[in-house]
């Protein structure tokens, strides 16, 4: 597998997460011998915690359905991971693409953003509403992270630095502001868009842009080494 150092970190932390809610059902169970109702699992159906709280079933029944779930979890997990980076490795390579914004005028939220990104045979479409935010790159954050091609940029060089031998605590030290790195790196919205310039130019990319009352217009292109 080409990214190989980002589906190991990926998996680890979403494992993770699985593992820490088979421990806080074997906490709970342990503690009040109660399941609450409210808190959705995903390892455990409503119709099981139902059962448990009702005493339908026993201790041990309920632990054998979330370890059973917690296998098919794992394993879904493994494939959803191989699919999706499989996917972005097939992806287009891109030497240049343009996102266009236009501006509408809502009632309540006043001027909102409606981001297009042209690139290869990709064309999406991503809009932001609200106050109090960023919400140009917000827009612009949603077709980024939906785009095959401008995923694989990312990855193409986060793999390429931890191969170098940097860790993931270093790669997130070096990482421009703008890529957030949890588990699969994404495009963070309400940054503003001067982050995302310059995530791009960290990526090799120059930017062009014009802007007009109701539209803003940017084209990347590919530095020439």
């Amino acid at each position: 597998m080409k990214y190989s150092k980002i589906y190991e970190h990926a998996f680890a932390v979403k494992k993770g997460y699985l593992f820490e809610e088979r421990k806080g059902i074997d906490t709970a169970i342990e503690f009040s011998g109660k399941l609450k109702n409210f808190y959705h699992f995903a390892l455990l159906t409503d119709l099981t915690v139902k059962q448990y709280n009702n005493e339908e079933i026993n201790k041990v029944t309920l632990l054998k359905r979330m370890l059973k779930k917690y296998d098919k979890e794992v394993k879904n997990l493994e494939n959803t991971l191989t699919e999706k980076l499989s996917a972005i490795e097939k992806a287009s390579d891109i030497d240049s693409f343009s996102i266009s914004v236009d501006w509408t005028k809502s009632r309540t939220w006043g001027m909102n953003p409606h981001a297009e990104l042209r690139i290869n045979a990709e064309y999406l479409k991503g809009t932001a509403s609200g106050c109090g935010y960023d919400k140009e790159s917000s827009a612009v954050a949603r077709c980024f992270n939906d785009s095959l091609s401008i995923t694989k940029l990312v990855y193409d060089k986060l793999e390429s630095i931890l191969e170098s031998g940097k860790t993931w605590e270093e790669l997130k030290e070096n990482v421009p502001y703008g890529l957030t790195i949890i588990s699969l790196p994404y495009w963070e919205g309400g940054v503003g868009m001067s982050s995302f310039i310059n995530l791009l130019k960290w990526l090799g990319f120059d930017c062009s842009e014009n802007h007009g009352k109701t539209w803003d217009c940017y084209t990347f292109r590919k530095i020439e080494k």
